[in-house]
């Protein structure tokens, strides 16, 4: 059984003890699926569908249980590896339940092999196809929106403790881009010398971490090399700061003024710009910021749905339950067991 443990440690997806959520580990939603499955199965019978912190031994237990095995799946720590993330691999029943927003606490980088998929970053939508990489950094909210039947993808996940890139820091905003020829095989021989690394069995994290930094400080680089656009105009500017600040204090901030004043114009300005640039109002993105932080707290934390109107600026509980219910369709209750 010890033997037995240590195989499926080695092909488990990423997954941390320290996140609080379990999901956190690997779902980049579709392209996630092997990730967040086994977030979803150990809340299956759970109907509020709150997600637990687990542990890497209480995971491997569960897995021996279901005998759950995907092949290119490394985890170690701080560091998951799944070079097989394919829709077909995942149960229907947790399919239908991946269209849930989270908040990102490590790096990600997905590579997409095939098919293409819809995902939102930071309320922004990203349609990623073949020869695509996305790169998600820590700290972003991210959603799942579509994806089809023949996708499949790469993903590797670190965890930020050990990645302190200035390049990161430059921006908070996810990286899409199409890697041409040489820059899709430049990107995989260190896909695979990084998986190759960490899944001997003389694990060195000293000699695997690095080589994950130089991975993930090429494709940075890669996006600034390409992205010598014409300089954003004035408008574009300040929509792409209010984005930032909108990431940053989405928490109960509800008015136009509060982020008007953060960005030193008047919120009529702030409104123009905002409008022009996104064809959506500062109040469309600003509900869109605070619904998504309600459904994270909602999926992912055990909070009261007072606590949650509290911690969201809500005067009232009834007044947070007729606003979400206009966003969504739902309750808040209703989308927690959903």
């Amino acid at each position: 059984m010890q033997s037995k443990s240590k195989n499926i440690e080695l092909i488990l997806p990423f997954l941390c003890k320290k996140c609080p959520v379990f999901n956190l580990i690997l779902c980049i939603g579709i392209f996630v699926e092997q990730f967040i499955i086994f977030v979803k199965i150990c809340t299956m019978n759970d109907t509020r569908r709150v997600f637990q912190p687990m542990t890497i031994k209480s995971m491997v237990d569960m897995l021996e249980e279901i005998n759950f095995i995907v092949e290119g799946l490394v985890v170690r720590e701080r560091l998951g590896i799944n070079l097989n993330l394919c829709k077909s691999l995942a149960p229907r029943s947790i399919l239908e339940k991946l269209n849930v927003p989270y908040l990102v606490q490590d790096n990600r980088m997905l590579r997409v092999i095939s098919g293409q998929a819809v995902i939102e970053v930071n309320f922004t939508e990203y349609t990623v196809t073949a020869g695509d990489i996305l790169f998600i950094k820590e700290g972003s909210y991210f959603e799942v929106i579509d994806s089809s039947d023949d996708f499949k993808g790469e993903v590797i996940a670190f965890l930020p403790e050990q990645y302190n890139s200035q390049l990161l820091q430059r921006d908070r905003n996810a990286i899409h881009i199409h890697l041409e020829n040489e820059e899709w095989e430049k990107i995989s021989h260190l896909i695979y010398s990084v998986y190759t690394f960490a899944a001997d069995v003389s694990y060195r994290k000293d000699v695997v971490e690095p080589l994950v930094i130089s991975l993930f400080n090429s494709i940075i680089l890669m996006s600034e090399d390409r992205t010598e656009s014409p300089a954003s105009t004035g408008t574009e500017h300040l929509f792409e700061k209010f984005m930032d600040k909108l990431q940053e204090n989405s928490s109960g901030k509800h008015s136009v003024s509060y982020y008007a004043d953060l960005l030193c114009v008047t919120p009529q300005y702030l409104s123009k710009a905002v409008s022009l640039t996104s064809g959506k109002t500062v109040s469309e993105w600003i509900s869109k910021a605070v619904i998504t932080e309600a459904k994270v707290l909602l999926k992912d934390t055990d909070a009261s749905v007072t606590e949650i109107s509290e911690t969201l600026n809500f005067p009232t509980d009834s007044f947070f339950c007729r606003f979400f219910k206009k966003e969504t369709g739902m309750t808040p209750t209703q989308y927690r067991k959903s």
